[in-house]
């Protein structure tokens, strides 16, 4: 069978050149979504954000969007030969560098969560159980994911979230519609105001003219690190926001809106 070493990899070739294409429908719903979060198309993103973008998956770029200049990106890629998947990825600056990890949905294994091997969190076994943080600075980590972030994700259950110094990458694999890429920016927002440049804006376009939405309540999950989260209890002595705050009731709710 000496042939078929030959006749493998042209095989291979020939159905990627078949298929190595972004689905036109999946370009319909990219371009819905930037019009709807009032985006800017643009042919790269900082090279700081390079290495994040690979670790997210890679690809081919079928679309790369700027949400905030020099801080988030939005990118759509296509799985290529390096790349069994397509995903989209927010990726952003943060205030600080973080505690490397990923946060990924727990496997299945025959229909059943594997064991969960992963950065422990015994105060929260809802989140240990669906949940698989991989890192090894594992009292960092799990200071980083404080409550509302970790409410956040399990909200989300198909996102992933990666940190790499003092950036964040925010994933969804397989092709999402305008609805999916905008319920992606909206995970992104949440956690980038726990952990964004302190005074940034939000991912969100709001329209000033709309009213503003009601401060959702506080997380009442307890932190890892802590019996209870410092900045809940700031953010309940502290005087109201004023109206049009930042959309996501989060303690930086005072940072300025996109578009604003």
């Amino acid at each position: 069978m000496w042939w078929m070493w030959i006749v493998g990899p042209i095989a291979v070739g020939f159905i990627y050149v078949l298929t190595a294409h972004t689905d036109r429908r999946r370009l319909v719903e990219a371009e819905l979504f930037r019009k709807m979060a009032h985006l800017k198309l643009v042919k790269s993103a900082p090279s700081a954000f390079g290495a994040i973008f690979d670790e997210a998956g890679g690809g081919t770029a079928a679309a790369l969007y700027e949400v905030l200049p020099k801080v988030a990106y939005v990118g759509i890629f296509d799985a290529d030969v390096s790349s069994g998947s397509d995903h989209q990825t927010v990726v952003t600056k943060l205030a600080k560098p973080g505690p490397s990890f990923v946060a990924r949905p727990l496997p299945l294994v025959d229909g059943q969560r594997s064991p969960n091997r992963g950065v422990a969190f015994p105060k929260d076994p809802e989140f240990a159980e669906l949940v698989l943080v991989e890192g090894t600075e594992e009292k960092p980590i799990r200071a980083w994911l404080r409550a509302s972030v970790r409410d956040t994700l399990l909200e989300h259950p198909d996102v992933w979230l990666r940190v790499q110094g003092d950036a964040m990458a925010v994933t969804i694999y397989g092709a999402l519609d305008a609805g999916g890429l905008s319920r992606l920016l909206e995970v992104a927002d949440a956690i980038f105001a726990e952990h964004g440049p302190e005074g940034a804006a939000s991912l969100l376009y709001e329209d000033d003219e709309a009213p503003a939405k009601p401060k959702e309540k506080s997380s009442k999950r307890v932190d890892e690190e802590g019996a209870a989260n410092p900045e809940v209890k700031a953010e309940a002595l502290a005087p109201k926001a004023p109206e049009g705050a930042k959309k996501g009731g989060s303690p930086k709710s005072s940072k300025p809106t996109k578009g604003a």
